[in-house]
């Protein structure tokens, strides 16, 4: 039986850490190690794991591994890759937790097909209660799933995906430690082009907790993000350049680029602008108007910037931040 590793990095998790854990102790263990890799927490998450590994007896299963300071989720991450001993490995986030049967499903999903990727559908929880079903509308093809991740038509994160560990190792593939956010994205494409044995399965086996997101909204939450979400389409693109890839390929990157050069335009200022000259090429009208998940203020902000109509630009900006409540 192939081994599974199961990787959870956190910091200052305590408030969730052991509901997520608990998910998993109550399961089948056997064939499975997990992994708690503490990016230098400075609350007791750490403490709250050693107890329950001790009150579970499950030392033989459940590992702690503490860094001495924080470096961010994509250095854990890396940590985690680099001690797990498994065939497979899949990521959890610490104030998230997962279904009854996961594991069971894992190991069967495993058994029966010994994919290179797995992917499965998950529950995302919102703030006011509502609870919507994920799932994957793509076919199972490296191309297929990069073309999906490109036009936003599902979600980067590794918490739903399976993969064998020997992709990480084989391709030297790795978290870019620089950046905060959009890690997973840089490094999952990758994953899925190396991947020549897809399965997607009709199981719902992860809960994607949004209710404790903060709900205050700034513009100088959202004007953080601008760097990271434009360094990860850079690492895409980058990968890309020396490949033959389809034209489809290069419309869902040139979507990509329209959500982002929206998302410039409408949270940034012109110091943002400036930064980012480089990566805010002319886009096709066909683009902008017809590929991706890809909300119509942003389309429209990119459309008037390009198009020298900037007073557009402003307003539209001033009303969608109103909309939004953004201060």
């Amino acid at each position: 039986m192939m081994l599974i590793s199961i990787i959870i990095p956190f910091y200052n998790s305590a408030r969730y850490i052991s509901r997520c854990l608990n998910s998993l102790l109550c399961q089948d263990l056997s064939n499975v190690e997990i992994l708690c890799v503490d990016d230098g927490s400075t609350d007791n998450s750490s403490s709250i794991i050693s107890n329950m590994i001790e009150q579970w007896n499950m030392s033989q299963h459940v590992h702690l591994v503490k860094l001495n300071h924080n470096s961010g989720v994509a250095h854990a991450r890396n940590v985690g890759i680099n001690t797990a001993k498994g065939d497979y490995v899949i990521f959890i986030d610490s104030d998230d937790y997962v279904s009854p049967d996961y594991i069971a499903v894992l190991k069967d999903a495993v058994i029966e097909s010994e994919p290179d990727a797995l992917i499965f559908n998950y529950l995302e929880l919102k703030k006011n209660g509502e609870q919507i079903l994920k799932t994957t509308e793509c076919e199972p093809s490296s191309q297929k799933l990069i073309e999906g991740l490109l036009l936003n038509k599902f979600h980067s994160g590794l918490w739903n995906k399976l993969f064998k560990r020997s992709l990480y190792v084989d391709y030297h593939i790795t978290f870019p430690e620089k950046y905060k956010i959009f890690e997973d994205k840089a490094a999952i494409f990758k994953l899925l082009y190396y991947s020549n044995k897809i399965r997607i399965i009709d199981s719902t086996l992860y809960f994607y907790d949004r209710s404790n997101e903060n709900s205050i909204t700034s513009s100088n939450k959202y004007k953080s993000l601008i760097g990271p979400s434009v360094g990860a389409l850079s690492v895409i693109e980058e990968f890309f350049a020396d490949k033959q890839i389809s034209w489809d390929l290069k419309d869902a990157m040139l979507a990509n680029k329209l959500f982002i050069s929206g998302f410039i335009y409408l949270f940034g200022d012109n110091s943002d602008i400036k930064k980012h000259r480089s990566f805010l090429t002319r886009i096709p009208n066909r683009v902008i108007f017809k590929l991706g998940n890809v909300p119509f203020y942003y389309r429209l902000a990119v459309f008037f910037s390009q198009n020298h109509m900037s007073v557009f630009t402003k307003c539209l900006k001033l009303l969608y931040q109103s909309i939004k409540g953004i201060k």
